[in-house]
């Protein structure tokens, strides 16, 4: 696939010197390498440090691919180098101690392309119209949005949006983000940036010129543009087209159309859309049973295993499409947040949006706080019976009425940590949370929970009348008996099994009066099963065999069954650890799953991918 690119870098009108570095190359046939960096640090040790791990990595880089290594392999061993460099400079030159630089690589092979990133310079992805960055920003006002203590709003105007928790070159520890196998398609535009370019421009300008122009007018007017917007940054911008370049006709100068020419005009486009979206759903649905996978099923599980009796024919299974109305676009796969009964639930900015699959709806939004979450429960009660459509003949679903139960984990601005569990439709407190530096302890009168030094944010996983969990930077908690009952006093304890990380996952799934949750530890691929009540049959599972992507979810099925869902398929994992003949990917075309929903009370799994359509799968 042809590849054309164009990158060029400008000091502003602000900075004294340019502090940025870039690089766009063909390393091989089929192959390019395209470098940002964003060097800091006083008497230029940012343009040195740029400079320096740019230079750096190249030289490995290649070197590396020469020797037969794989590009992640590559690319990690040469950022290694890149950051031993920066860090052997600064030793020798005490004026230049402590100087980094943001650095992000993106190489493209043949229709596949791989990044590793540190800090907030960025990478956009442009298809379909769409603009999405891949790249997280590793800022502290980034951390402090995901984790709830600020809003977009507020990200976008704070004084500290570019203070950096981690850069290369300025320590010897640093934790890359890794994205691997990216498709690329023809047609697709790549941008990438130092945010002297996103913070003066928005994402949607930038879509707009790097689809504009052919590259290099493209990036000379974003430059333009990011200098005339106030130029406060150095501007760096790479701008990489997959295919051939489209030939853009400049727009004739025309006389205005009637009122009648545009009404039909629109008709036409109405009618024409509506028929292709026809095909496409019925494609969707419609598609034979026995119609070829063209995706590679052993994707998401090592290879040494394809021998194995039962892996090398993977049972199939089908995901039947919603016909969902296309979801606002600043609504991603990260704010899809649960699944109860017929109601998926997602989050609109500000907002708290409850759709209802049956009526393909979006039948009512909770307005909430800044300091407010909604806490995942069971709030969806049984009134009649109906059929969904007859794609899912072989389910049976239940129209269903929104209860009004809802719950609120509400953090409250005092000298201690102090968190609040509030029913919204009575306003009333049924759980007040502290944090002690000394102990834990309970004051049944005014349910006052104190847990002994909690990390903040605490953030909640589940409630219902039996229990509420939650967790903090640390540990997982537990609450007996949250909502007021007769005779039942609250119980509550720290899991001291489950330690929180960024590589673990919890699920929740109740049976009967029981709350079974699974605590999945990616890394040291640990599966936990955990009941409350708490008993003493707790069971530890050690996942013995090796997958090499990032499992989506975990699924609680009975005491002999736990799934563990990937993108392309799922696998089923007997109580023996047994996982042959219970091999399973979807045989859908063309669908990369990118967020698995599981219903607390049933089977039911909702499947988002990564263009945000939602999926049942039903086995």
């Amino acid at each position: 696939m042809k590849i054309t690119f164009y990158g060029n870098s400008d000091i502003g009108r602000v900075r004294n010197s340019n502090e940025d570095s870039f690089s766009g190359q063909k390393i091989g046939e089929n192959e390019h390498l395209f470098i940002v960096a964003d060097g800091m640090g006083g008497h230029q040790a940012g343009e040195i440090a740029s400079k320096l791990g740019t230079n750096s990595f190249i030289r490995k880089y290649r070197k590396s691919r020469k020797e037969g290594k794989g590009i992640e392999e590559s690319m990690l061993h040469s950022l290694k180098q890149a950051n031993s460099s920066i860090l052997k400079r600064a030793l020798t030159d005490p004026s230049k101690r402590g100087m980094g630089t943001t650095f992000t690589v993106l190489v493209i092979y043949n229709r596949k392309a791989t990044v590793v990133h540190i800090g907030d310079s960025r990478i956009y992805l442009i298809r379909n119209n769409k603009i999405k960055k891949i790249t997280t920003d590793h800022t502290f006002v980034e951390k402090m949005l995901k984790e709830g203590k600020i809003n977009e709003e507020e990200a976008r105007d704070h004084p500290q949006k570019n203070i950096l928790y981690m850069s290369l070159g300025a320590r010897e520890t640093y934790l890359p983000e890794i994205l691997s196998d990216i498709d690329i398609k023809k047609g697709d535009v790549i941008a990438m940036c130092s945010d002297g370019l996103n913070n003066m421009v928005e994402d949607e300008i930038i879509k707009r010129y790097s689809l504009g122009d052919d590259p290099e007018k493209s990036v000379k007017k974003l430059i333009n543009l990011a200098n005339e917007n106030g130029g406060t940054d150095n501007t760096t911008i790479q701008i990489i087209h997959a295919g051939a370049l489209l030939k853009r006709k400049k727009p004739k100068s025309q006389k205005k159309r009637t009122r009648l020419q545009k009404a039909v005009l629109s008709l036409i486009l109405t009618l024409f859309s509506s028929l292709l979206l026809l095909l496409l759903n019925w494609k969707t649905i419609e598609s034979h049973p026995n119609q070829q996978n063209d995706l590679q099923y052993s994707s998401f599980i090592n290879p040494k295993l394809q021998g194995m009796k039962g892996i090398e024919t993977p049972n199939k299974q089908n995901l039947f499409k919603i016909d969902t109305p296309t979801f606002p676009a600043h609504v991603s796969r990260d704010d899809f947040l649960f699944v109860t009964g017929d109601y998926i639930i997602f989050r609109q900015r500000k907002d708290i949006s409850i759709y209802s699959i049956l009526t393909q709806e979006i039948i009512t939004n909770l307005l909430l706080k800044p300091t407010e979450k909604l806490i995942p429960s069971i709030f969806a009660s049984v009134s009649s019976s109906n059929k969904l459509s007859p794609a899912y003949s072989n389910s049976s679903f239940q129209t269903k009425t929104i209860a009004k139960n809802f719950y609120i984990f509400k953090r409250v601005k005092t000298k201690f940590l102090k968190y609040l569990i509030v029913q919204r439709n009575s306003g009333k407190t049924l759980i007040t949370i502290q944090s002690d530096p000394e102990l834990n302890s309970v004051d049944h009168e005014t349910r006052t929970v104190k847990f002994l030094k909690l990390a903040p944010p605490l953030i909640p996983i589940f409630i219902n009348q039996r229990a509420f969990i939650f967790h903090d930077q640390k540990s997982f908690y537990v609450i007996e008996y949250p909502i007021k009952q007769k005779n039942n006093e609250i119980k509550f304890y720290k899991t001291n099994e489950m330690e929180y990380t960024q590589n673990c996952f919890i699920s929740i799934k109740t049976i009967n009066k029981t709350i079974k949750i699974l605590f999945f530890d990616v890394r040291k691929k640990i599966i936990r099963e955990f009941g409350i009540p708490i008993s003493d049959q707790n069971v530890t599972r050690k996942i013995l065999f090796e997958f090499t992507e990032k499992p989506l979810n975990i699924e609680y099925v009975n005491e002999n069954s736990i799934i563990i869902y990937f993108s392309n398929g799922y696998i089923d994992i007997k109580k023996n650890n047994s996982f042959v003949h219970n091999y399973y990917v979807y045989q859908n075309e063309n669908i990369s799953i990118q967020r698995v929903l599981l219903d607390f009370t049933s089977n039911k799994k909702i499947l988002v991918d990564k263009y945000n359509r939602l999926f049942i799968l039903i086995l």
